[in-house]
């Protein structure tokens, strides 16, 4: 990984120039959005308290994918860049590095055929709102790139492409390193690209991605179908995130979130996870499960699955009727 001042991706030779009117920063999949059409625009907004740690999933381990994921291809390089439009700080600088190797240890390569190496990811520190409110927004740009059966958003060269802006009045000395993992995520697919790669239709809820269905089976629930995707929360938190029991007030606000009363392994409940739509008031608690570095598998990446399952009667598995756990604000 590596870091640089922001580069201005110009359009490639033989590429539509299209633009997608689209708030979310993807297409639909549909005639509008052929090959070669530009995505622009972010993904929405992330909000919650701040935090510089990220719990990840005890006893990690490099696994296999289930076997419905057996058949991916062998990996290709795949690095992180982020590209700073104002000089970071030291602090700000080390938070973005960390989020890089995070995201470069479980995904470790392209599947075979898909010739890209990495992404440019520009990154705008500034103010947006003030303090509260809003905590940043990310998600891809660039061209809409098919490789492998697989589609993409690049720079019509090698590299995915996309941007995300933080609200430097929300954070202390770094930004919450959940809230940058939990943005890169966006630009990188997850949420943002389902519709493109066949593996989601629009309010309907269930991701069916082979891979990430594989994982939550084995993870959360051995009878599931599909993956659960939030519909609450209004733009920018529905259709783009894993489910979770988001409590919307009278003005169609989000005022809470209860526990689901789904767990891994681990006993950890699914509201925590880094991909649902909210960040709740313990970031401590924010885990990376295998479902969500499964469905990525969905898009194209090569994956290592972070999360080791423990051996049976060796974790209490918390079921039942999910409880208020107090508010949380929205998260893109």
């Amino acid at each position: 990984m590596k870091n640089s001042q922001r580069v201005v991706v110009s359009l490639a030779a033989g590429l539509a120039a299209a633009v997608v009117p689209q708030a979310w920063a993807h297409c639909s999949g549909d005639a509008a959005c052929p090959s070669g059409a530009e995505l622009t625009g972010a993904f929405a907004s992330l909000n919650g308290a701040a935090s510089n740690s990220v719990a990840v999933a005890p006893a990690a381990a490099a696994l296999s994918l289930p076997p419905a994921a057996s058949a991916v291809g062998a990996p290709g390089a795949f690095d992180i860049r982020f590209n700073f439009t104002n000089a970071p700080t030291a602090a700000q600088q080390a938070a973005f590095d960390t989020s890089a190797a995070f995201w470069e240890s479980v995904l470790v390569g392209y599947q075979s055929g898909v010739t890209l190496s990495g992404a440019e990811i520009d990154v705008t520190l500034g103010n947006i709102d003030g303090a509260g409110g809003t905590l940043g927004f990310g998600g891809p740009n660039g061209f809409v790139t098919p490789q492998a059966g697989f589609v993409f958003a690049t720079d019509g060269g090698g590299n995915q492409t996309g941007g995300i802006t933080l609200d430097t009045s929300d954070f202390g000395a770094a930004p919450d390193i959940n809230v940058i993992n939990h943005e890169v995520a966006h630009v990188l697919g997850f949420g943002t690209l389902f519709e493109l790669n066949g593996l989601y239709v629009e309010d309907s809820g269930e991701f069916t991605g082979v891979n990430g269905v594989a994982a939550y089976q084995d993870e959360f629930d051995s009878l599931a179908s599909f993956v659960p995707i939030e519909l609450d929360g209004g733009p920018g938190t529905a259709n783009g995130h894993l489910d979770e029991n988001i409590i919307v007030n009278a003005a169609g606000n989000i005022a809470g979130v209860g526990l689901t009363g789904i767990t891994d392994a681990f006993g950890r409940d699914l509201a925590n996870e880094l991909l649902t739509g909210v960040l709740g008031p313990n970031p401590g608690a924010t885990f990376l499960s295998n479902t969500t570095v499964a469905t990525f598998a969905d898009l194209g990446f090569v994956v290592s699955l972070p999360n080791a399952v423990p051996e049976p009667g060796t974790v209490l598995m918390v079921l039942g009727c999910g409880t208020l756990v107090g508010l949380r604000r929205r998260r893109a």
